[in-house]
């Protein structure tokens, strides 16, 4: 099973931590990246977030293009 949320931390990684910048690459806006990144859908929320097919088909798009060859 893939962890996004460790994908997504990578990509945050490659624009120094800047989730505006990964909102760019990503096409995907900076409260649903926290979402993944936090895996929590709200503060103090019980159960985790679990991404959509849409977020998940856009940070692996993300992944496989910005992603080097030892990350992957």
């Amino acid at each position: 099973m893939v962890d996004y949320q460790k994908r997504a931390a990578y990509l945050l990684s490659q624009v120094d931590g800047n989730v505006s910048g990964l909102s760019e690459s990503t096409g995907l806006s900076r409260r649903t990246l926290r979402r993944v990144l936090t895996e929590r859908d709200k503060k103090g929320a019980q159960k985790p977030y679990k991404p959509s097919k849409m977020v998940r088909d856009k940070i692996n798009r993300t992944w496989y293009r910005k992603a080097t060859k030892a990350a992957k």
